[in-house]
């Protein structure tokens, strides 16, 4: 280690080859060690959507998979859609068609209209403290999109990332629906950029760069355990371990997160 004149928040600078975030952490824990305060607060959260902002696998139930038993899908009539267009068609339709009495498909996906409140309260709260809001999705970008936007959710997320197009293929209801023109629903297909990425981690890293940040202010919120022990060393994570969307106390987590309560 050697001392760091710059006026940065570390004042150690390591003289070797090891990642920005094992570093910055060495620089935090000399900090504690010598008294210092520390308040590093997430400014960059990455949120997954399914499973983590949806209580079930959105895209898995549009696509009608898998086919056996999963309490992660919904139960929805044929037909089903695995294209980015045919999922946005076809979650427009359930959407006004199926569990009416809970309040529509969206509804159902999210936990109910109280959950919805909750998710919604917690992005006021993150962007209150100028936090940034990403998505960042093995679904595609469009029907998040739509999600989103019918749940009043989208104005929090400065992007979505995720796949678009026909990267897992086309059903016969997609192909039925491939040239239908519906202006508003197209508005919400992703563009070539919003696909230009490798992993989470990878992207993690390259955002946290653009954007000047340390590895103590960038978090990732996912319900996949692979996904999160690769993150671990580019950020913070946060694993929403039964995979049915983030609970209450997660919520309020990702508050304090915001407001550098969380070591």
């Amino acid at each position: 280690w050697e001392f760091n004149s710059s006026p940065e928040p570390c004042f150690w600078r390591f003289k070797g080859t090891e990642s920005s975030s094992v570093i910055h952490r060495h620089c935090r824990a000399m900090l504690q060690k010598s008294g210092s305060k520390v308040s590093d607060r997430v400014r960059l959260f990455l949120f997954d959507f399914d499973q983590t902002l949806s209580v079930v696998h959105v895209f898995k139930s549009l696509a009608g998979w898998p086919k056996q038993q999963d309490t992660s899908i919904l139960p929805i009539p044929k037909p089903y859609a695995s294209s980015e267009w045919g999922q946005v068609v076809r979650l427009d339709q359930l959407n006004k068609e199926c569990f009416q009495e809970e309040g529509g498909f969206l509804s159902v996906a999210f936990g109910g209209p109280e959950r919805i409140r909750q998710v919604r309260d917690m992005l006021e709260a993150l962007k209150s403290q100028d936090s940034e809001m990403v998505i960042c999705t093995k679904g595609l970008v469009g029907p998040v999109r739509l999600a989103l936007d019918r749940l009043e959710l989208l104005p929090f997320f400065s992007q979505i990332y995720g796949h678009i197009g026909d990267t897992y293929g086309a059903m016969p209801f997609d192909k039925e629906v491939a040239q239908e023109q519906k202006p508003e629903l197209q508005a919400m297909l992703g563009e070539r950029w919003q696909a230009q990425w490798s992993s989470k981690d990878h992207l993690a890293s390259n955002l946290m760069r653009q954007r000047g940040l340390t590895a103590d202010q960038v978090i990732l919120v996912e319900d996949d355990p692979q996904e999160v022990r690769k993150a671990k060393a580019v950020c913070r994570t946060l694993l929403v371990k039964e995979a049915r969307g983030l609970t209450p106390t997660q919520l309020e987590q990702l508050i304090r997160c915001s407001k550098g309560e969380v070591p």
